[in-house]
C-alpha cells in the first residue's frame, strides 16, 4: 500500500512537472501581460564573505542596472556617447534602477573566486525607460519634408480628404498637415505660402476634387459618379512649382453618397500616386523610413535587430517604440527607393524576416523563427 502510494504521488508530480514545463515553453516568448520584458542579466560584485547577504544583494542590484542599461541603450541614439551626454545618459540608469524593474528571478548564483554573481531574468518596464531616454533628449525625433495642404473639396463632406491624406501618406515620404480653410486667405500663392512658411512646412500642397453624379440610376439600381481633380505642389522657399497635375476619379453604388465618396476615393488614389512620383525625387531632404519588425520573441531580439541595422548605411537610426514583440525604428536614409531598403534590411538580417507590407514611408518585416 505504501509503495502504490508513493507511485501514485510520483505519477502526479511527474505530470505536474510535464504540464509546466509545456504551458512554460508555450509561453516563453509571449508577450508580458503587465508590459513588462525579460532581459537576462549577470551581476557581479567582489565576495564578502563577512556579509554574504549584503553581497548577494548587490550583486542582484549590479544585473538590474546591466539589464536597465541594455535596453535604454536600445533606444537612445548613437549622440548618447558623447561629451557631456553620456553623463546625462548614465544618470537615467543608475540614479533609481528599481523604477525600471519589476521583479527579478535569479536562475543561478554563487562565489566565483574572488566575486560572487547572480544570473537573473530582470523583468524591465521598455515603456518606462524609453520615455527617461526620450525626455533627456537622447531619442531625437526624425521627420521627412513636412508639406502644408490646402484642400477644396465639393460637395463638402465626399470624403476626398480624408481619402488623399491617407494615400498620399501611404506612396510619399512627404509628412502631410492639413491646414483649415481659414489659413487659406484668399487663396492666392501668396497666402498660401505664407501659411505654409507659418507651419513650418517646405513646400505646401492645394487640391482640388469635385464629384458628380452622371445619369440617372442604372436597370440595377447603381448610380454612377465621377470626380475630376487636380493637385499643385509649390516649393516655399524657391516658389517653384515641383508638380501640376489633374486627374479623374469614378465610382458606383445603390446610394449617390456612396457613389459620390467611392468617386472621391478613386481620385484620391490616382492623384496620390502621381504626385508622390513626381514629387519626392525632387525633395531635398533626406527620406526617413519607418522599419517595423513584428513577432520579436521579445527586447534581446529587437536589440539584434538594431545591431544588425547599425552595420548598414543609414545616416541616423533610432528605436522609436517596442511593445508586445514589435520594434519599431526610424532611419534617415541615403535613398527614397524602399524597395532597395528593403532588400538591403534583408541582406544584413541575422534572425530570419520576411518582407511585409511596403509604402512610400514604411517598410514592415515579418519574423519567421
Amino acid at each position: 500500500m505504501k509503495y502504490l502510494l508513493s507511485k501514485a504521488g510520483f505519477a502526479f508530480f511527474l505530470c505536474v512537472f510535464l504540464f509546466a514545463a509545456c504551458t512554460s515553453t508555450g509561453r516563453r516568448n509571449a508577450p508580458s501581460p503587465d508590459n513588462t520584458e525579460v532581459i537576462v542579466a549577470e551581476g557581479r560584485v567582489e565576495y564578502n564573505e563577512r556579509n554574504i547577504n549584503e553581497t548577494r544583494e548587490k550583486a542582484v542590484y549590479d544585473a538590474k542596472l546591466k539589464a536597465v542599461r541594455r535596453v535604454a541603450e536600445m533606444f537612445a541614439d548613437a549622440s548618447y556617447k558623447a561629451d557631456g551626454k553620456y553623463e546625462i545618459f548614465e544618470k537615467i540608469v543608475t540614479e533609481d534602477p528599481d523604477f525600471f524593474v519589476k521583479k527579478y528571478k535569479i536562475q543561478k548564483e554563487g562565489q566565483d573566486r574572488d566575486m560572487y554573481f547572480s544570473n537573473a531574468f530582470i523583468y524591465v518596464y521598455p515603456s518606462k525607460i524609453a520615455s527617461a531616454v526620450k525626455a533627456a533628449g537622447l531619442n531625437a525625433p526624425v521627420t521627412g519634408p513636412k508639406a502644408a495642404l490646402f484642400i477644396n473639396e465639393t460637395p463638402a463632406g465626399t470624403g476626398f480628404e480624408k481619402a488623399f491624406v491617407k494615400a498620399l501618406s501611404r506612396d510619399s515620404i512627404m509628412n502631410i498637415e492639413v491646414l483649415p480653410p481659414e489659413k487659406a486667405g484668399d487663396g492666392s500663392y501668396d497666402s498660401l505660402t505664407s501659411a505654409a512658411a507659418e507651419a513650418g512646412a517646405e513646400m505646401f500642397i492645394k487640391a482640388k476634387a469635385n464629384a458628380y453624379l452622371f445619369g440617372g440610376a442604372t436597370g440595377t439600381d447603381f448610380h454612377p459618379a465621377a470626380a475630376d481633380g487636380s493637385v499643385e505642389v509649390i516649393s516655399v522657399p524657391s516658389g517653384k512649382r515641383l508638380s501640376d497635375i489633374s486627374r479623374q476619379g469614378s465610382g458606383n453604388d445603390t446610394t449617390k453618397e456612396s457613389a459620390l465618396s467611392k468617386a472621391m476615393s478613386s481620385l484620391a488614389d490616382v492623384l496620390s500616386r502621381d504626385t508622390a512620383s513626381r514629387v519626392d525625387p525632387q525633395l531635398k531632404s533626406d527620406p526617413v523610413v519607418t522599419l517595423v519588425f513584428t513577432r520579436l520573441s521579445g527586447m534581446e531580439q529587437a536589440e539584434t535587430v538594431k545591431s544588425d541595422l547599425l552595420k548598414l548605411n543609414f545616416k541616423y537610426l533610432v528605436l522609436v517604440n517596442y511593445q508586445k514583440g514589435t520594434a519599431v525604428f526610424s532611419a534617415v536614409t541615403r535613398t527614397q527607393d524602399c524597395q532597395e531598403i528593403a532588400s538591403m534590411v534583408l541582406r544584413g538580417d541575422s534572425l530570419g524576416f520576411q518582407l511585409g507590407e511596403v509604402t512610400g514611408k514604411e517598410i514592415n518585416f515579418i519574423s519567421v523563427n
